[in-house]
């Protein structure tokens, strides 16, 4: 639950996360628009307040201009106003003058630096009407960028507590969905685990919802399906288990006759031989297990890229000769200079069990032939 739950959060965050960069700088915009108000605000009233006297222009400083600069932030407030030659008539003569001069009427907004101290500046053109002559002043004002940084911190840490909130909410919420939602899958994990093992009965899946009804089919199929392999295996296991008691048995009296009686040789031969056909249906009831096992519990071996068929009926042939024991007449022919593709031991292993077969199947003094032969 808890990672399903973090991986649907995830995208979450990562949205909140760029939300809460474009807030940043929405909050920084914000700051900066209001901090250009105020200073253009600032400008116009300086401005206004411009005097002709003998003819020539007079600036006084309004209180109200700077008293639109008070905060609790320590933040320095500069201006200068010059004519449009450059002579300075009031202020700082030090503060930086405007990238561009502005048109009349026209503000400025600039970055510079004062003492020292980083300054958002305006630089505002402002043309005086009852001068006998054509009058331009230029008005700049500038502020520290204390107040105006704390604005827009102030402005994302709300939206930071919002966005918090939100994702605390969304969080419980899923949790509870979540919860609720896997309630099914958690039941139907409780019931396979609480189950004996090897029980394969079906589950019920009548009370389940749409979404799992499938995987609950998909899991009693398999269910049926192991069952009946496990049925076939177990009847092959107790048809070897009866198939080997019998030349165990027939072995062990065999033995018993010997050990008890006195034999003549043709008669202790007689029985030797018997002891030996029982052996070997013994030997290729071990080998059918064996080749099971290997074929229900470990990897197939790896085909080899061609193998000689000669070679291999060589094998064959030798291996049915002492099986047969000069019982039967065996001949082999074909298979020089031919190739298979596969696996040696898996076509060995074929190619024997249908020779073995011929020969304990055949009757005594019966002739046995292998050939091979290509299909088209």
């Amino acid at each position: 639950d808890l990672q399903l739950m973090g991986w649907l959060l995830l995208p979450l965050a990562l949205l909140a996360a760029l939300d809460l960069w474009i807030t940043y700088r929405d909050a920084r915009q914000t700051a900066t628009l209001v901090q250009q108000r105020m200073l253009l605000g600032a400008a116009r009233m300086i401005g206004q307040q411009i005097e002709i006297q003998d003819g020539q222009p007079n600036a006084i400083l309004p209180p109200a201009a700077l008293e639109l600069f008070a905060s609790p932030h320590a933040d320095r407030v500069y201006y200068r106003i010059t004519l449009a030659n450059g002579e300075l008539l009031l202020g700082y003569p030090e503060l930086p003058p405007p990238p561009k001069p502005p048109a009349p009427d026209e503000a400025v907004y600039f970055d510079a630096w004062q003492n020292q101290q980083a300054v958002h500046a305006v630089a505002f053109s402002q043309p005086v009407l009852s001068a006998p002559t054509q009058t331009t002043l230029l008005i700049e004002v500038a502020q520290t960028l204390v107040g105006r940084d704390a604005l827009a911190g102030e402005i994302w840490r709300t939206a930071l507590w919002r966005q918090l909130g939100l994702l605390t909410g969304v969080a419980l919420l899923l949790g509870l969905g979540l919860r609720r939602g896997l309630r099914p899958v958690t039941g139907l994990r409780d019931q396979v685990l609480a189950r004996q093992p090897g029980t394969l009965e079906p589950l019920p899946s009548r009370h389940l919802p749409t979404e799992l009804a499938p995987l609950a089919d998909a899991m009693n199929d398999y269910a049926t399906r192991l069952d009946h392999h496990m049925s076939a295996h177990s009847r092959f296991i107790a048809d070897a288990a009866h198939q080997l008691r019998t030349p165990l048995t027939v072995l062990a009296g065999f033995v018993e006759t010997l050990q008890s009686l006195p034999l003549a040789p043709e008669q202790q031969q007689h029985y030797l031989g018997l002891m030996s056909v029982q052996a070997s249906r013994m030997q290729t009831l071990v080998n059918d297990l064996l080749t099971l096992s290997q074929l229900e519990g470990s990897p197939r071996p790896a085909a080899d890229r061609w193998v000689p068929l000669g070679p291999l009926l060589a094998q064959v042939e030798a291996d049915a000769r002492a099986l047969s024991a000069g019982r039967h007449v065996l001949t082999v022919s074909g298979g020089a200079g031919v190739q298979l593709a596969g696996s040696h031991s898996e076509l060995h292993s074929a190619i024997n069990n249908l020779v073995s077969n011929a020969v304990r199947y055949t009757p005594e003094g019966g002739r046995i032939d292998v050939a091979w032969q290509a299909l088209p």
